[in-house]
């Protein structure tokens, strides 16, 4: 089906009311604040395997086949706000933080062991559900955005990848006068592949880099409301 600028028109119209009711729903709710919190927040990241394919290396046994990664940590640290609404139960949570990711390969080139690095800024947009005493549950969505990758095989160079994408966090939190305590799955929801070549043998590495991470995070806050 092809889209028409008349479609096209209606669907930004629509779009933008529904992002104007968003808006004032949101100010409503800012009259309804009885706490504002800023703060800073860090943690470990252990990634999960992600799978690589080897293309083009056709001397060796292993040419388009794939592997996957072991496990391994990374890191985050960053800020964060946090607008309380007592009289829903609930807070609004957006965070800025700065994470790396790790992913050990083994025989994916060479024998020896490999590894993708990440660098990335995640802006998670969270809803804390307040469930029963300090703890809250931590759901909603996060931006991703690609700062940097490397991989250690120096031949390489990335060729493609996607600089933006979108997961999901789904967590448990411990919420106390000064600390939070949580731990959150975050999954990829969608494509982020990074592709890598090598223009002397002409091989390429293509990594599937969707998200799937479970993050160990400690918050500091400074009450300002």
């Amino acid at each position: 089906m092809t889209i028409t600028d008349q479609n096209l028109e209606i669907i930004i119209n629509s779009t933008m009311k529904k992002t104007i009711l968003f808006l004032i729903l949101i100010l409503f709710s800012i009259s309804s604040y009885s706490q504002i919190n800023i703060g800073v927040k860090g943690g470990l990241n252990l990634n999960f395997s992600k799978e690589a394919t080897i293309n083009g290396l056709f001397n060796l046994p292993n040419a388009n086949t794939s592997f996957n990664s072991d496990n391994d940590l990374g890191f985050h640290l960053g800020v964060f706000a946090e607008f309380e609404i007592q009289k829903l139960g609930l807070a609004l949570r957006p965070e800025v933080l700065y994470s790396t990711v790790n992913y050990n390969y083994t025989g994916l080139i060479t024998p020896e062991l490999q590894r993708l690095t990440i660098q990335k800024i995640d802006v998670p947009l969270l809803v804390a559900i307040r469930i029963k005493g300090p703890f809250r549950l931590l759901i909603g969505p996060s931006l991703q955005f690609l700062l940097d990758t490397d991989f250690d095989i120096k031949e390489f160079r990335e060729t493609a990848a996607n600089t933006f994408s979108l997961n999901a966090h789904l967590g448990l939190g411990l919420k106390f006068n000064k600390f939070d305590f949580d731990i959150r799955w975050e999954k990829g929801l969608s494509n982020s592949d990074i592709n890598f070549v090598a223009d002397l043998q002409n091989v390429g590495l293509d990594f599937n880099g969707n998200t799937n991470q479970l993050l160990f995070g400690v918050s500091y806050r400074f009450g300002i409301k």
